[in-house]
């Protein structure tokens, strides 16, 4: 497989706490925890300075770090709190401003935003994580970082957004993170694959996170793809050959 170079770019935002919101503990679990993935097999090998990590952001912040970028490919994960407003918009809040989700977008023509927080109308907040596992490295990029790239070469523009729960629903947490998040990640990590490296778009496993996150904490929360446009096909996760499989995964 060769390796083909491709711009990307994943943006982490954590906020934590928001005037007239609970104080969400998992926020910071969340970031760490995504962060982690990202520089996983499964997750593609992200390198260090292809993630920033934005907590507590101001406006300003969010618009020049995010909104102004443009690469082959940009990840948004945001973890806090959200609400829908009276006209159905899905409103993500900040410490002094709110925004709506797709104002995330950036100027990068393949986009996917993941937002767990909550989306009810009478806004609390909530949100993600598993244990983290081994890092492993190659000279020249990995076999799951190669993968990537070669799909974020030959992907179609497209944005997509995917939220934690349904319309008018909340996100529940606990002190581990935002069952979203955890259960996200879990399946993620769990891709099949027998001989060969197999790429993974987050729509094809999305199904699987209810069953998840009703088996663990006993809640019913149903994740939702927002929005989409064009036909977005980067993977969100590599399913690794058995023979690779790390075994230090949270159970």
């Amino acid at each position: 497989m060769n390796y083909i170079n491709v711009r990307r770019k994943a943006f982490l935002i954590g906020v934590p706490e928001v005037e007239g919101g609970d104080f969400l503990h998992g926020v910071s679990a969340d970031l760490k925890n995504v962060r982690n993935y990202l520089q996983s097999m499964q997750g593609g090998n992200w390198y260090d300075d292809e993630i920033i990590i934005l907590s507590n952001p101001s406006y300003r912040k969010v618009r020049e770090v995010v909104c102004l970028s443009k690469s082959d490919y940009n990840l948004t994960y945001f973890s806090g709190h959200g609400f829908s407003s009276s006209d159905k918009r899905r409103m993500l809040c900040f410490n002094g401003f709110q925004l709506p989700d797709y104002a995330l977008f950036s100027y990068s023509i393949r986009q996917l935003v993941i937002i767990d927080a909550c989306r009810t109308y009478i806004y609390p907040g909530l949100t993600g994580i598993p244990k983290e596992e081994e890092q492993l490295f190659y000279l020249g990029g990995s076999p799951s970082r190669i993968l990537l790239n070669n799909c974020i070469a030959n992907s179609y523009p497209g944005k997509m957004i995917i939220h934690a729960t349904l319309d008018g629903k909340p996100s529940n947490e606990d002190g581990n993170g935002g069952y979203f998040t955890q259960a996200l990640l879990y399946v993620s990590k769990r891709i099949k694959a027998d001989n060969s490296y197999v790429p993974a778009s987050i729509d094809r496993f999305l199904q699987y996170i209810p069953e998840r996150i009703q088996e663990k904490k006993h809640k019913i929360q149903i994740p939702a793809i927002a929005y989409r446009e064009g036909n977005l096909t980067v993977p969100f996760a590599i399913g690794i050959p058995s023979k690779y499989k790390l075994t230090s995964i949270m159970s």
